[in-house]
């Protein structure tokens, strides 16, 4: 409010003369936007004066501890206002000071108020990121956030702004968005406009432009294939015109999609025309054609699944002879070749068996089997074993053709035939060379107790395991490990084992060693102990002998069951 000075070609000579003051602004974004120091003098409209500031940037700023400091125009001692609250971007925030005699409108609701009493004319204003009054007539330091000089003030940043008058104020250009470090370039002279914190905003940069998000793509989970498939996405923000980046499993790629390759593009979703030929995880991330960009989303990719196809010459052979041609029994373990079955090998680790194992199944009739193993070879094709439900066979009927059909990944095979009858044996024998097994389904029968529990085999045949040939008329019984011998005098679950030690086996089996007929001493299936633990196998029956006197000695005697299989 003081009086205007006058004496203009001394303000011209100190101009030029005006040290400059460095400011820290451009590291919070607030700013001095307006000085009125006419308030309330003659000829003014508004009754107090005022400083406002400005917050030019793209984040809120607390101003809670600073202060706005005034000095005369060559003055070295300052006064002060204290500040409080916090500053949005494009927000302006209204000091007021002192009040004069005059005018007559009162300033807009101040955001804070105090009475320094600025003059009309010259005079210097300081922002402060702190409430420490500074000293000098241009003081120096970090702590200085803004600095405004006008008239003959001899600190400014740059130049001066011209002398202000009762009825002019010094206004930031561009609403308070400009600043250049220089005074006389950033500040217009006009009418006082006063704007506080309730004043529309003004941001000098327009808001980042919403990201667009993506949610989820449909499928869910694709399946790899060679030619382009419709992928939707799902998320918001998504604008005409986008973009999309894929990235590749293995950190291969990136490549782009645009144009033809997006189709249907709304806010919410769109569709991605691609061709994802590798299974394994995906990602893709979208970009706006005005800079929004999301955040990549992951998404799996199946390997191609194929029709699972039987083999028609195997499609359920006994596990322990793998016959051609013969039936299988209810409650035997068989095996199930052909192709597109699973792509790696998985066993079943407990009792009862499952009745999907790795996403294959095995059905007789449309009865579920019982799965013990799924394996790949992709040179000699997939093989499957399982158990022949118990009940696909009424217990009144002599035989039966059954249909088997394999589901592997939601894939059906086609059926195939396989015959079924109430009892046909199969012994599990290994084929041995070099000490090594090298296959099964034939050459030496596994017949293991021998007195010592050794391996009925030429002494060191089988690398790492005790073996000797087996005793004639030894009372300790020599145990063939077989499948497909039929009911047996317990009720047995599928894909389990009996609740009590043994079951026997109603028929009763025939077993001839070198022609001469052996003493079957037990023919049946291993259950539980009286604990429950398990003691024996899914569909393995043991068939415990006595070898006959006169039966002829050899490393390589026939072993006859009945229906008759010839082992070594």
């Amino acid at each position: 409010m003081r009086m205007i000075q006058f004496g203009l070609v001394v303000i011209a000579e100190l101009i030029c003369a005006v040290p400059e003051v460095s400011a820290q602004s451009g590291t919070s974004g607030i700013f001095i936007s307006q000085v009125y120091g006419g308030g309330g003098n003659s000829g003014a409209t508004l009754r107090n004066d005022f400083v406002e500031l400005f917050n030019r940037g793209t984040q809120a700023v607390t101003i809670t501890g600073w202060s706005v400091q005034y000095a005369a125009a060559t003055g070295t001692s300052w006064e002060h206002t204290p500040l409080n609250g916090v500053i949005q971007p494009g927000q302006y925030y209204l000091i007021q000071e002192a009040q004069g005699n005059g005018g007559s409108v009162s300033l807009p609701t101040p955001d804070v108020s105090d009475s320094i009493n600025l003059s009309a004319t010259d005079g210097k204003i300081a922002l402060v990121s702190n409430s420490t009054l500074l000293s000098g007539a241009a003081p120096s330091g970090s702590q200085i956030v803004d600095f405004v000089g006008y008239g003959s003030a001899n600190a400014a940043e740059g130049s001066p702004v011209a002398a202000l008058t009762n009825t002019t104020a010094a206004s930031r250009q561009s609403g308070g968005c400009t600043d250049t470090n220089n005074n006389r370039a950033d500040f217009n002279v006009g009418s006082p406009a006063p704007r506080n914190s309730h004043s529309a905003l003004n941001l000098c940069s327009p808001p980042p432009a919403p990201a667009p998000t993506i949610n989820s793509i449909s499928p869910g989970t694709p399946t790899a294939s060679g030619s382009n498939q419709a992928v939707t996405v799902f998320g918001s923000q998504f604008q005409s015109g986008l973009t999309v980046t894929v990235f590749f499993p293995n950190g291969s790629g990136p490549t782009t999609l645009s144009g033809t390759q997006i189709q249907g593009v709304a806010a919410t979703s769109f569709q991605m025309i691609i061709t994802l030929s590798l299974p394994g995880t995906f990602a893709i991330r979208v970009n706006n054609p005005d800079g929004g960009q999301s955040s990549t989303f992951n998404f799996n990719v199946n390997a191609a699944t194929s029709v699972p196809t039987i083999d028609p010459n195997r499609a359920a052979l006994n596990s322990a002879s793998f016959s051609s041609g013969k039936p299988v029994a209810p409650g035997s373990l068989v095996s199930i070749f052909g192709t597109n079955f699973a792509s790696g090998n998985t066993l079943a680790t407990s009792i009862p068996l499952p009745a999907s194992l790795a996403n294959v199944s095995i059905t007789f009739n449309g009865v579920a089997a019982p799965v013990s193993g799924v394996f790949h070879d992709p040179v000699n094709g997939d093989q499957i074993n399982a158990q022949v439900p118990w009940a696909v066979l009424p217990a009144s009927s002599t035989g039966a053709t059954l249909q088997v059909a394999v589901t592997s990944n939601g894939q059906v095979s086609s059926p195939q035939p396989v015959s079924i009858a109430p009892v046909s044996p199969g012994v599990f024998a290994i084929q041995l060379s070099g000490g090594q097994v090298v296959g099964s389904g034939f050459g030496q029968a596994i017949a293991y107790g021998n007195g010592d529990g050794s391996i009925a085999a030429p002494a060191g045949a089988i690398t790492g395991l005790t073996t000797h040939p087996a005793k004639i008329s030894d009372p300790a019984t020599l145990v063939i490990l077989a499948t497909g011998l039929g009911p047996v005098d317990t009720t047995v679950k599928d894909g389990d084992i009996p609740s009590v030690i043994t079951s026997k086996t109603l028929t009763t089996l025939t077993v001839t060693i070198g022609g001469v007929p052996a003493q079957v001493v037990f023919s049946g299936l291993v259950g539980r102990d009286n604990t429950g633990k398990a003691l024996g196998f899914v569909g393995v029956y043991q068939i415990n002998v006595v070898i006959s006197a006169g039966t002829p000695t050899g490393d390589a005697v026939p072993l006859h069951t009945c229906p008759r299989q010839q082992l070594h």
